[in-house]
């Protein structure tokens, strides 16, 4: 029974009973009802297994209070500050009071949904399973449901804002109101608040919990109430010791949920917690140094109590993160707020006083030869370029000049002008990077320069404070990177937070370091209102002949001004304005060769900038890329990089055109100030993400402008429909696939993102009756019919419409030269090319449905309508420097969608030879066809594409059959099969002969006519 407050905490606080804002208020009295309250935890069978929140924590969590607040706070905290931590101590856990009425109704609340949702696995698998396995599941979804609410509940009791779900509980808000009601109703707001915050994670916001709160004009009737809710929060954390589980009680209940058996073994076991003992540099135990550990003391003595250690070590853990996130909370109001007086130097966890019995309590663990990590990561992996030391030393600087800008700006002064100085000393064989950034305090050297992978920038505090702030370094693997081509490495580093100058001394990756306070005269002139220098001492075999190549190589938009000094020499300016200033600078030194008419475009949109070149060509009167060609140098100085690339903040990550795989045309991007663009860990490219897909949209967007404002020139020009649908054809080809593409396959980064921009294009010819029209592919994909119409007399017409400034139709100039209306032009898709991107994926979702051969005049009309795909699409194998065909469609089904061959196999399109179903060869091959699983083997793929190559092959036009069949072998095998099989690999030969039988392929084509109706064959093309 309390009868007296004994605690220095609360005899502090109970000084504050003078105050005006808690006139009448008694805290003894408050106690003692507090005292009565909490005994009634554990009613109605609730939380009888849970361990103790009786008046035994409120004290034990006093206790802890009082060694965690350092003397130097102790003495400038107020009696209100020490009031409302001890009041937010009797009141926090005061949610997990229940009524016999709300326990009664519990299923008219909230708890209902609370429930539902546990059953409908909301919570996983393992929480149902763990449900079914107890003897009354609703009492522990109802404890658990008012677990996870009780500092919402005691928030909602003290400020008297009750809502539906707690109107069962009035009874329990009247007395907690009761015991508050002499209290400043302000002050019983701000009260509820910080009890609630010890189950919330927004301490940070000062908004929220603020560090100068007045209650009256009195010096103590001030609080911050940051502070106050840290305290709290690790006071509650720590009170997990054994005087909370007694032995007898834990035998009475013998609780049956597991995870309270856990936890009273747990904290059983816990004999101690206090602070860490510090040692001075004798070694000795000394007193007077501020420790910033907790020193944890346990016993486990049986081997059943096994998972309750290693339950401990990981709450452990979770209480180093919790301390660490205060840590900083605290560092950065101290920063921002000027809250110089409230210390909390807890950071850390020291566990070596737990000690096990019957079981081993080393904790087995991964580790890590650092030196070897680095050779293996940044030696091969990661970097394989030691130049990048370059690009990661100087991005820090960047980073860092770019964020003091912003606290200038926050701080309403002038900005500063951001420098960034490489100095190459060759005596003393040193590379140095000065830069006048934010510099770093030693926390921020011990806490992100040292440990590989934090990066301040990414902390929770940093993107809270600053959530626009975009920085190139993210993973904070950059300073490994200097010990690529130096052992030795000297910091020195000024801050702008507190004016503070350090140097740090590096001797190897996996040495120790030096860290010494330094004055002002100790610091380079650059560097001394705030900044870093570092120096690299290079190994003796470091080549720096290509220093400045490396430096503008990666370096091409910078924040600021950054210069190369080499030893004496003049300073070398590094870097350009834009995008377009590099591509005008590198075109104005002589890049391109004489006599081109070259204009720079730039575009920017939503932060991402994009230059490229374009050539204007006299004889067409256009406007066409820059395509990138290794004699596009001749005559050009190889010691400037050629100014393609990705840049990120400035920095070039990648030198492939942007939206390609590899360099095709003259272009460069920057992405500035854009968070949802980020690079991978190597900074080589852009993470593979929704971001990058959104960069790459913006990227092709900017490449279909540039097409549309060439059509709109077109247009203005007169020029007819039929020239400006060529014209455009071969532009866009220019993008997908340059003529210097030299590898295989589409080199777009990403082809449906590129199919999807330009889906939007009006720029495919098309007619509509007598209507001749350019539209867009999205126009094509809605209709659910279109047709093609093939022949010689057509090509003719679309070339002289072509020629032509009038836009009269296919059909209408067709049916004049004709003298009929034979030809109807509804839904005609004009001058359709297999090469065409635009025209395959207006196309795609639609199939061939009635193909049909006119001979008399020589024509063929295709018609396809949306539906499921109905031929079987295989790319040939044959040689280029042959008459072959390149694609051939095989019916999936025996209905026959050709009409008007004779004896042909099938019929040669534009789009590829359509093979018809009644045909004897068309069968043999549809049979075999179930041979090959080709939808989900490359191989088989490959095999397939043999065997249909060897089918649909127009060499058979040149063998004469009656020669015999010793004949026709031998020039099969010479013509056909040697020519295809040449370009195949021994292990698809081998697969493919064994399911094929070979003799029976021959005898095939041997008794079968192998011809195609080729509207080429009307044409004497040249002979």
């Amino acid at each position: 029974m309390v009868e007296k407050l004994d605690s220095q905490i609360e005899k502090r606080a109970e000084l504050a009973e003078t105050l005006r804002v808690f006139s009448g208020a008694k805290l003894l009295h408050i106690k003692k009802e507090v005292e009565k309250l909490l005994s009634h935890i554990g009613d109605y069978g609730i939380f009888t297994e849970y361990t103790k929140h009786d008046i035994s924590h409120i004290d034990e969590m006093l206790n802890i209070a009082e060694w965690l607040i350092p003397d130097k706070t102790k003495e400038a905290m107020t009696s209100s500050e020490w009031m409302m931590l001890v009041l937010s101590i009797y009141f926090h856990d005061m949610g997990m009071l229940i009524t016999s009425d709300e326990y009664d109704n519990r299923d008219k609340t909230d708890f209902k949904l609370y429930k539902d949702r546990a059953y409908s696995g909301e919570f996983g698998r393992d929480y149902i399973a763990k449900i079914k396995d107890l003897p009354d599941s609703d009492n522990f979804l109802f404890q658990e449901y008012i677990r996870k609410n009780h500092a919402k509940r005691i928030k909602m009791w003290i400020s008297g804002e009750l809502d539906e779900n707690l109107k069962y509980t009035q009874s329990i808000a009247t007395e907690i109101q009761k015991l508050t009601i002499s209290i400043d109703s302000l002050f019983i707001q701000d009260l509820a608040m910080i009890c609630e915050s010890h189950h919330l994670n927004n301490l940070d916001d000062c908004s929220i919990y603020n560090t100068n709160k007045c209650y009256e004009s009195s010096d103590q009737a001030k609080v911050n109430l940051q502070y106050i809710a840290v305290v709290l929060r690790t006071a509650d954390l720590l009170h997990i010791t054994m005087d909370r589980t007694p032995t007898i009680e834990f035998n009475a209940f013998c609780p049956s949920d597991p995870i309270s058996v856990l936890e009273w073994q747990k904290q059983m076991a816990i004999r101690a917690i206090k602070p860490k003992e510090m040692r001075n540099e004798d070694c000795e135990i000394d007193k007077s140094i501020q420790s910033d550990a907790i020193a944890i003391t346990a016993y486990f003595q049986t081997a059943n109590q096994a998972e309750a250690f290693f339950a401990l070590m990981n709450y452990l853990r979770y209480v180093k993160t919790e301390l660490r996130t205060s840590y900083d909370i605290i560092q950065n109001s101290i920063k921002k707020q000027g809250t110089v007086d409230y210390l909390f130097p807890w950071k850390d966890v020291d566990d070596s006083g737990i000690e096990t019995k019957n079981f081993s309590n080393h904790l087995l663990k991964f580790e890590l030869d650092q030196n070897s990590i680095l050779q293996m990561l940044v030696g091969h992996t990661l970097y394989n370029d030691s130049s990048v030391v370059i690009r990661e030393l100087i991005q820090n600087g960047l980073d860092a000049i770019k964020l003091q800008n912003e606290i200038e700006k926050g701080n309403r002064v002038e900005s500063s002008r951001g420098q960034i100085l490489v100095k190459w000393d060759s005596k003393e064989n040193s590379l140095s990077f000065f830069d006048n950034g934010t510099g770093m305090t030693v926390y921020e050297i011990e806490n992100y320069l040292l440990k590989v992978g934090t990066s301040k920038y990414s902390s929770p505090i940093f993107q809270k404070e600053y959530p626009d702030f975009v920085s190139i370094s993210r993973f904070g693997i950059g300073i490994l990177t200097c010990f690529l081509v130096a052992d030795d490495i000297e910091i020195l580093t000024c801050s702008s937070e507190n004016g503070e100058a350090n140097r740090v001394f590096f001797r190897n990756v996996d040495g120790k370091y030096l860290l010494k306070s330094v004055t002002k005269d100790e610091i380079p002139k650059l560097i001394s209102n705030h900044g870093t220098m570092i120096k690299l001492h290079l190994r003796d075999n470091e080549n720096t002949d290509n220093l400045e190549y490396n430096i503008k190589k990666w370096i091409i938009f910078p924040y600021c001004d950054v210069k190369l000094v080499k030893d004496t020499s003049e300073p070398i300016k590094i870097g350009y304005s834009s995008p377009k200033e590099a591509l005008e600078d590198y075109i104005g030194r002589g890049a391109i060769e004489a006599g081109s008419s070259i204009v720079i475009k730039e575009v920017e949109v939503d932060g991402i900038t994009v230059a490229y070149a374009l050539r204007y060509r006299e004889y067409l009167q256009e406007y066409s890329l820059v395509e990138y060609n290794r004699r596009n140098n001749v005559g050009y100085s190889t010691d400037e990089p050629i100014p393609i690339g990705v840049c990120f903040e400035g920095i070039r990550i990648a030198d492939n055109t942007p939206g390609y795989r590899r360099d095709t045309f003259l272009a460069i991007m920057n992405s500035n100030n854009n968070k949802i663009v980020k690079t991978n860990v190597a900074r080589s490219s852009v993470e593979d993400n929704e971001g990058r897909d959104q960069l790459l949209k913006i990227i092709y967007t900017v490449y279909k402008k540039y097409l549309e404002s060439q059509i709109e020139k077109f247009i203005k020009k007169g020029r007819s429909l039929s020239w400006i649908s060529s014209e455009i054809k071969f532009l866009v080809k220019q993008l997908v696939n340059p003529q210097n593409n030299g590898i295989g396959g589409s080199i777009l980064e990403k082809k449906e993102i590129f199919e999807d921009v330009f889906s939007d294009l009006e720029t495919i010819l098309f007619e509509d009756a007598l209507n001749r029209k350019l539209v867009s592919v999205n126009y094509l994909k809605c209709l659910d019919r279109i047709n093609m119409s093939e022949s010689n007399m057509i090509n003719a017409a679309e070339y002289l419409l072509k020629e032509t400034k009038s836009n009269i139709s296919l059909t209408g100039l067709v049916n004049t030269i004709t003298e009929s209306d034979t030809f109807t032009g509804q839904n005609l898709l004009c001058d359709y090319e297999m090469s065409s991107i635009l025209h395959n994926v207006a196309l795609k979702g639609k199939t061939a449905n009635a193909i049909t051969v006119n001979r008399n005049e020589r024509k063929i009309d295709i018609s396809f309508i949306t539906g499921e795909e109905k031929w079987i699409k295989v790319n040939l194998i044959n040689n280029d420097n042959l008459d072959q065909y390149s694609v051939a469609f095989i019916p999936k089904n025996e209905e026959e969608y050709i009409t008007g061959l004779d004896e042909e196999v099938g019929v040669k399109t534009k789009m590829g030879v359509f093979l018809q179903c009644s045909n004897e060869m068309t069968k043999y091959l549809v049979e075999k066809i179930s041979l090959f699983d080709y939808q989900n083997s490359n191989i088989e793929m490959y095999a397939l594409q043999l065997l249909v190559s060897m089918v649909v092959n127009k060499q058979y036009t040149y063998i004469a059959r009656e020669k015999g069949a010793e004949y026709f072998e031998k020039i099969f095998h010479n013509r056909i099969e040697r020519e295809i099989l040449e370009r195949l690999s021994e292990d698809i030969k081998e697969m493919f002969w064994s399911k094929i039988d070979r003799e029976e392929l021959i005898n095939m084509l041997m008794s079968n006519k192998i011809s195609f109706y080729d509207l080429n064959d009307w044409s004497r093309r040249g002979r």
